[in-house]
């Protein structure tokens, strides 16, 4: 899977906009949609009651769509409005007043006292998304240390942790979610450990994204996911047999580290080399025929190392567990 930074997953919006055709507004409420599903599967936030915190840009017109949906579903919501852009996206403004059409959603706007929430409360946090750039600041700042401090708290940050960068290390203040629920794709932020504990955990909803832009689009950075995994493997024919399939030799192993020598052996095997042969200290010879019975085990002195003088012309792999 290919991992896009934040620019590009805007631009692969408005891509599909522009060749599915779909209007903005329609995606948003897919993406709503999408999220409200995998929502009302998760047992742990049935018979809670639900606070959605939205910013005034279009992450906060996913929350305000979402907030929609779910009241549409029989959950209890309350909407809290931070405006703290100039002005509100038209989407925003949008999924705004179709949610004060419904006439029965209690929606504050904050301006300098906090919302009045809860532990009992499932926060879902939608107030900024990918465009996060600078360390947030005022009454913005001041939320996302509330909720932080909250103990036994549920929060799910729809796409983003709101605060964190999409693309590089926490820049300040940010929400800690124990979920994010992103979309289309995890975004580069949720592999640098720096950032571990504001992207404890992940879903992907898929959105329907217009799949030739990924294709064609230029990553340096990639995943690797069952699909990606499952590519790779060579089909096999009933007249196929072990030796058709690659001869590992496995050297590696020392006093009392043969551990990583036993991995790397059943690692090359679950691969699917077809052959694989562990050069060990002969020390460790019955530890690998215990541990392993599929390797075949060639002993070398006290040390893998030792006084080998060998040709092998097939994969070679050094090192594991040496001292």
């Amino acid at each position: 899977m290919k991992l896009l930074a934040g620019h590009q997953i805007r631009n692969w919006d408005q891509y599909t906009i522009e060749k599915e055709p779909i209007t903005s507004i329609d995606l948003m409420e897919r993406a709503a949609v999408t999220f409200s599903n995998w929502f009302s599967t998760q047992s742990i936030y049935q018979n809670r009651s639900i606070d959605v915190l939205c910013g005034n840009g279009n992450n906060g017109g996913d929350g305000l769509a979402i907030a929609r949906i779910l009241r549409n579903r029989f959950y209890g919501v309350r909407v809290h409005v931070l405006r703290f852009a100039g002005r509100n996206s038209l989407d925003f403004d949008i999924n705004l007043k179709r949610l004060i059409s419904l006439g029965d959603v209690d929606i504050s706007f904050i301006q300098n006292e906090m919302p009045d929430l809860n532990n009992e409360s499932v926060i879902i946090d939608a107030l900024l998304g990918t465009g996060v750039d600078k360390p947030v600041q005022g009454i913005l700042d001041a939320l996302i240390s509330k909720i932080n401090s909250m103990v036994f708290k549920s929060v799910i940050s729809v796409d983003m942790p709101s605060g964190l960068p999409s693309d590089s290390l926490y820049i300040g203040n940010t929400m800690r979610p124990d979920i994010i629920y992103t979309f289309q794709v995890p975004k580069l932020c949720f592999f640098y450990k720096e950032n571990a504990e504001y992207c404890p955990e992940w879903v992907i909803g898929n959105i329907g994204l217009h799949n030739d832009y990924l294709e064609n689009i230029h990553s340096d950075h990639f995943l690797i996911d069952h699909f990606l995994a499952k590519g790779l493997l060579k089909s096999r024919t009933r007249f196929q047999h072990k030796g058709d399939f690659g001869h590992v030799l496995l050297i590696g192993g020392s006093d009392g580290k043969i551990g990583a020598a036993i991995l790397s052996a059943k690692a090359s095997l679950r691969s699917g080399a077809g052959l694989v042969t562990a050069m060990v200290p002969a020390k460790s010879a019955d530890i690998i025929h215990t541990a392993i019975p599929e390797a075949m085990v060639r002993i070398s002195g006290q040390s893998c190392f030792s006084n080998n003088h060998f040709h092998y012309d097939h994969k070679i792999t050094i090192g594991c567990g040496r001292d």
